[in-house]
């Protein structure tokens, strides 16, 4: 078992407002905004957020990766903060685990547990993948671990260079809304576009992602029984420190 709290010398934001959103009359809205590579990246907002979203989101965790009191999901709050020009989003999620240290004294510890995930390996018949070649010596290097995604006659189209497998894992995590887990063993990194169909049902087979990721890269995602950490928090106040 690995105990924790989160590092007090950490980036911080430059300021931060943290009120309890009013209760809800009627319908309310959900929303998150702005943070490095967002259209407004100097300024973080979110809107009726629990402080279970903020855990999973400042600590990159699965909803099931995460044990804590239920009136976490219940506690709402509207947060607005300021994030240092240039700031990274792992700079990004250090600040929001800052800030949930001081503001609300969060203190958890890590404990192993089999969860299942969805795993990336190599289909039958082999990877059918360019691996990215290094610039010759009189050439500028190219840029590097590029990922790009983008909407073409009904299709969308993932175009990565020079990108190792534990990034394309990623992408396919956002793309399928669950965590993916790299386990091809392709070691370096690779040039490869990837194509399928926009819109399609889940009734018609499944994700389209899918068939085009096991058609055109020779690659396919297995469920598999895996150990990672579970958060498990010790301690959190209800109301934060005054602003």
């Amino acid at each position: 078992m690995l105990a924790a709290t989160a590092a007090a010398q950490t980036p911080q934001f430059e300021v931060a407002s943290i009120k309890p959103a009013p209760p809800p009359d009627g319908s309310y809205n959900v929303r998150m905004s702005g943070g490095p590579g967002q259209p407004d990246p100097g300024l973080f907002t979110c809107e009726n957020f629990g402080l279970a979203n903020l855990i999973t989101i400042a600590f990159r965790l699965d909803s099931d990766q995460f044990s804590g009191p239920a009136w976490m999901n219940d506690a709402k709050f509207n947060i607005s903060a300021k994030v240092p020009e240039g700031a990274t989003w792992e700079q990004f999620n250090q600040m929001l685990q800052n800030l949930l240290a001081e503001r609300f004294k969060l203190k958890f510890h890590y404990v192993k547990n089999e969860l299942t995930r969805q795993v990336l390996v190599v289909a039958k018949g082999g990877a059918k993948l360019k691996q990215s070649v290094a610039s010759p010596p009189d050439n500028p290097p190219k840029q590097q671990t590029m990922s790009m995604m983008s909407s073409e006659d009904s299709q969308m189209i993932m175009r990565a260079f020079d990108s190792p497998m534990t990034q394309l894992a990623g992408q396919l995590s956002g793309q399928l809304h669950q965590h993916v887990i790299d386990e091809t063993g392709l070691p370096g990194n690779y040039d490869f576009t990837l194509r399928w169909a926009e819109g399609t049902s889940a009734e018609e087979g499944g994700s389209p992602i899918l068939g085009a990721l096991e058609k055109q890269l020779g690659l396919k995602l297995e469920k598999k029984k895996v150990i990672v950490d579970v958060m498990v928090v010790d301690h959190i106040e209800k109301i934060p420190n005054e602003n």
